[in-house]
This record gives C-alpha cells, sequence and structure tokens, in this order.
C-alpha cells in the first residue's frame, strides 16, 4: 500500500484496501512483538500530524494493538511537554514524523524515559529504526508461522489507550481507557447514527483525542471511506469537494460555520 490517495470507489478496490491494511497490521505488530513490545506494561506513542501517516497507523492511533498500551500524543507538544508524557507514560517505544527529529534525538540523549525503541516513519541518516524495518521483520515472524499477534486475544478490561488532556490550566491529565471503554464508546454511536458502507467522513479532530480516535474506527467497522481535511479554513471546501456526509466535529467549528453562513 502506498502513500497518497486511495481510490474505495468499488467493492473490489475497498476489499483490497481491507486487505492490505490487515496485512500491514499483523506484520507491523508482529514486528514490534520481535522487540517484546507486546505486553500491557509496554507503551508505544505516536506523535504526528493528522492525514500525513500511512493509513495503516489508522489502527495503530485506534488501538487494535494486540495488547500493547497506545498513547497518541499531539504534534504540537513542546519539548518539556513531550518528553515529560514520555516519562510519565513509561513509552518504551516511540513512532514519530521525521520533521520531529531533533527533538526525539535530543530525549535519546538525555535518558530520562524508558523508551528502547524509536521508530521513525521514513528512512533516515541518524540510525534510527523505521517503520519499513518493523513491517520487513514482522514479514518474516509470519512466513515463519509465527502468529503470536494474530492469535492475540487481549483483555478487555485491562488498560489499553491512555490520553493525556489538554493541560490548559494546569499539568494535564492522564485518561486511562480500556479495550471495552473503546468498543462501548463505537456501538453507543452506531446504535443512534446508522453508516453506511457509501458515507464519507471528513476527519478533522485530532487522533489523540477520544472522539477523533472512536471517529474514525466507526468508518473502519462499516467499511466507509474517510478523507483528510486540509485544514481549519478549508473545511467548507473539503465538504464539497471530497462529497461529505459525516462530519465529527465539536459545537465550536458548527457555530464557526453557521456564523459565516449567516453573514454571507
Amino acid at each position: 500500500m502506498e502513500k497518497g490517495t486511495i481510490n474505495l470507489d468499488t467493492e473490489d478496490s475497498l476489499d483490497k484496501f481491507v486487505g492490505e491494511l490487515k496485512a500491514m497490521q499483523e506484520r507491523r505488530f508482529s514486528g514490534l512483538n520481535f522487540w517484546n513490545i507486546k505486553e500491557r506494561t509496554n507503551t508505544i506513542e505516536f506523535r504526528m500530524p493528522n492525514g500525513t501517516i500511512d493509513p495503516d497507523l489508522w489502527i495503530d492511533n485506534i488501538n487494535l494493538l494486540g495488547g500493547i498500551v497506545a498513547v497518541p500524543l499531539d504534534k504540537e507538544l513542546q519539548y518539556n511537554e513531550l518528553e515529560n508524557s514520555l516519562i510519565r507514560s513509561k513509552a518504551e517505544a516511540i513512532v514519530f514524523d521525521p520533521k520531529l527529529m531533533d527533538s526525539i534525538l535530543e530525549i535519546k540523549k538525555n535518558g530520562k524515559t524508558e523508551l528502547k525503541h524509536f521508530i521513525c516513519m521514513d528512512k533516515n541518516d541518524q540510525g534510527i529504526e523505521t517503520v519499513e524495518e518493523v513491517l520487513n521483520t514482522g514479514k518474516v515472524i509470519l512466513e515463519k508461522g509465527n502468529t503470536e499477534y494474530v492469535d492475540a486475544d487481549p483483555d478487555e478490561n485491562e488498560m489499553g489507550i491512555l490520553l493525556f488532556t489538554s493541560g490548559t490550566t494546569a499539568m494535564s491529565k492522564a485518561a486511562l481507557l480500556t479495550q471495552k471503554n473503546l468498543t462501548s464508546d463505537l456501538y453507543g454511536i452506531m446504535s443512534v447514527i446508522k453508516v453506511y458502507e457509501n458515507d464519507v467522513n471528513l476527519a478533522f479532530l485530532p487522533f489523540h483525542h477520544c472522539f477523533g480516535a472512536i471517529g474514525l474506527s466507526v468508518m473502519l467497522s462499516v467499511g466507509a471511506k474517510v478523507v483528510f481535511c486540509d485544514g481549519l479554513r478549508y473545511i467548507a471546501q473539503n465538504l464539497k469537494e471530497y462529497k461529505v456526509t459525516l462530519f465529527f466535529c465539536v459545537p465550536l467549528i458548527l457555530e464557526s460555520m453557521h456564523k459565516k453562513i449567516i453573514a454571507e
């Protein structure tokens, strides 16, 4: 699966996408298992902007991880906040955008965290492990018949994801959510809103917030399409351009859109 626009307009293309998504997920986490990142006490952090990640990392951010605790972080965190979050979460691995290389290298040098694996999204000249290397490792493991990740059965009552609050008025708080918490949210939304395979959702909310992650999970659960917003000022344009039928957002966005419509 390559980065870029993915055409899911036909059933065959959708089936192919889902198959590739599943295969990538199995290779990725089989590779992580090989590095002993597999228990609930092992935490893996994801720090990257929405819309710039490979489709298989969508799964990472909504934590279908075979037992690993996920901690999605805001890409806008300042250095001290990032390092502090890594310390508090006791993360053992971090997947990051190459644009953050300088900060990650400094954190690695300081040695204040429990990080053992630094995984960059792209190739680099710093000797940092890459997502491609994880995938290749996982592929070899699966070809040898090791299905430890594929056969994993996470405890629904154990912590599955850790979300940090914004910390606007004080130090951010860590909210611990279980697999059951996440699936309950998903089923709750699905019981109220009927989502169809031909629906299109504009992904605007950040994945390090529960609503953004669950909104994405809802769409994937029914095989619907997800498109990424180009930015706050382009919401109205993207809604038309992508023929969006479903939009997970917060009241402030709707209020702003309403004021603009009234003004016009």
